[in-house]
């Protein structure tokens, strides 16, 4: 008996072991991966992992993986293997690639996974003047960097992906390393989580390029050691995994992620600000929680006013997903409605004397404070998205100086006052023309301190889209205009010659309603009035296109106007 449960105890204790040796393999072996070119010589494909060059050596490469389930690498291969590769891919796709020295020759490491409905787009061997021209064009096709890679021999290569299901936006930056990472401290205060980070050392000092990606509660650690396995047992309950390595000098750095926030199975905050007691909302509120549930909006704030007075002010959701604190009032950029329409004043008239308009297009010369309301000037179309200031001969450039190039290097499509064409360029030149009649700077202005766009600078927009309000104050601006729509706005109402759906600066509803709708990068809202009724609806959210929300937010306002919703 004595013998028999001495072996029962010998067979339990030696299954705990496995269990723990198995478990220790998992935690240590699989996750984080280190390897030289020794050990990957033989079989140059390996599966279930991406590996990355640490560029420490250049006669005994080593490489530093994480683990991809689906995934795969290659390494050792020549430039003409590796387009050969792209070429024929066709059931997987590249995700990275990545340049090292050995022995004198650069080699290539690329990573892969499944296909996907991604288009992905592969550069090679490219300058940063290179890179900055690829990411110009990128841009414009809305697509991202899904990986860049910085070579032994100094040069990048990329690779960018275009999603068909959401746009997502992103930062790019590349510099010292401690800025960089003084950087990522803001970034992540914004929403923003890092998908891709390069280290290189140059002479006296290091550098970094990373890039981050707005991010709907995902959340992440840039954890850095000297030692791969002693770095994945303290990240083993963590809920994270391992997303990207990079290494300098024999020093890691490893981005590690959780999954993307999920309203599933979670209920939404609700946070009433300013609620009339004698109001019943749980239609509105089941209205806007479908909503948030359908496209994962992480916030969303709702102001009505009724009869001059506050009869509700409540926002739904969190305002930073990642440490899940309820939400604050979203705040948006909105255009000015500006009184000085009375005046049909042309450009060459000399408002702007800073800007000499002798050389540019005959037509430009003919626009009217009108036509820059009515966004009937001919021009500048939001489609050509010129105001985003990306081309080289204009990307540094300051307002003023921006705004010179735009009316002399630009050829209207047609003549001022025959065809409708939303524009912010015409906006911002509005902005400048309220400056020198009234004397005061139409100017950025957010009073957190916000920023939620990205690649590109607001204050640049300003009269366009450089404002930031609350929903309560965008619900008060538009109880102003009904107020005044008869006599000091009455010229803000009515219908422009070019497009009778629309006054100057807001557009007219057929039901007699005055609305705005504002759709930037990080950002939805609508400013409604109808009678009585103002209704202002704002998001910390956008999909891949302008309008992914305002569309609902429009018809939520006419149900509430119509009585449909009752509160």
């Amino acid at each position: 008996m004595t013998i028999m449960l001495l072996a029962w105890s010998l067979m339990t204790t030696l299954s705990l072991l496995l269990v723990v040796f198995s478990t220790l393999q998992y935690s240590f072996a699989v996750l984080l991966r280190q390897y030289s070119l020794a050990d990957l010589w033989q079989r140059r494909v390996l599966n279930a992992v991406h590996l990355l060059p640490t560029h420490t050596s250049t006669v005994y490469p080593t490489f530093a993986g994480v683990s991809s389930g689906t995934g795969s690498t290659r390494v050792h291969m020549t430039v003409d293997d590796v387009q050969e590769f792209i070429d024929r891919a066709n059931d997987t796709e590249i995700t990275s690639i990545c340049c090292y020295g050995y022995l004198g020759q650069f080699f290539y490491v690329v990573n892969t996974d499944l296909a996907s409905e991604d288009e992905v787009k592969v550069f090679l061997n490219l300058t940063m003047n290179d890179l900055e021209t690829v990411a110009e064009e990128m841009l414009m096709r809305q697509m991202k960097p899904g990986h860049i890679c910085r070579g032994g021999d100094g040069l990048f290569q990329a690779v960018w992906r275009g999603s068909r299901r959401a746009l997502r936006h992103f930062v790019v930056q590349e510099g010292d390393i401690h800025t960089v990472f003084r950087q990522d401290e803001i970034q992540g205060r914004h929403g923003y989580y890092p998908t891709t980070l390069q280290m290189t050392s140059e002479v006296n000092h290091c550098r970094s390029l990373m890039v981050w990606e707005k991010g709907y509660g995902v959340k992440y650690r840039i954890q850095t050691g000297f030692n791969l396995m002693e770095m994945e047992a303290e990240m083993l309950n963590q809920q994270m995994k391992p997303f990207q390595i990079a290494s300098l000098s024999g020093f890691y750095y490893v981005i590690w992620h959780s999954d993307e926030f999920s309203w599933v199975r979670r209920s939404i905050p609700r946070t009433a600000l300013c609620e009339s007691t004698s109001i019943n909302s749980t239609i509105l509120d089941l209205a806007v929680e479908e909503q948030m549930r359908s496209f994962e909006i992480p916030s969303l704030s709702f102001c009505i006013y009724k009869g001059g007075k506050s009869l509700l002010a409540v926002s739904y959701g969190y305002s930073d997903i990642r440490k899940e604190t309820d939400e604050t009032p979203c705040h948006t950029s909105i255009e000015v409605f500006v009184p000085i329409v009375e005046s049909d004043l042309v450009i060459s008239s000399g408002i702007l004397s800073s800007i000499d308009v002798s050389r540019s297009h005959p037509w430009l010369r003919a626009i009217t404070i009108r036509n820059l309301l009515e966004h009937s000037s001919g021009g500048w179309q939001n489609t050509e998205k010129l105001e985003f200031n990306r081309a080289p001969q204009s990307k540094n450039l300051n307002e003023s100086a921006l705004l010179q190039h735009y009316i002399r290097s630009y050829k209207p499509k047609f003549q001022p006052g025959t065809r409708y064409l939303y524009s912010n360029i015409g906006y911002i030149i509005l902005g400048k023309i309220i400056a020198q009649v009234r004397d005061i700077y139409v100017s950025y202005y957010s009073p957190d301190n916000a920023n939620p766009y990205t690649y590109w600078t607001p204050s640049k927009l300003n009269a366009a889209a450089g404002w930031v309000m609350s929903a309560k104050e965008v619900a008060r601006l538009f109880m102003l205009l009904e107020e005044r729509k008869h006599n000091w706005y009455r010229l803000l109402v009515l219908p422009s010659t070019a497009n009778r759906n629309y006054g100057r600066g807001v557009q007219l509803g057929n039901d007699g309603s005055l609305y705005h709708l504002g759709s930037l990068a990080g950002s939805e809202g609508i400013g409604y009035t109808k009678g009585d009724l103002q209704v202002s609806i704002l998001t910390n959210f956008r999909g891949r296109e302008q309008g992914q929300q305002t569309p609902w937010m429009h018809r939520l306002c006419q149900m509430l106007a119509e009585n449909i919703i009752t509160l």
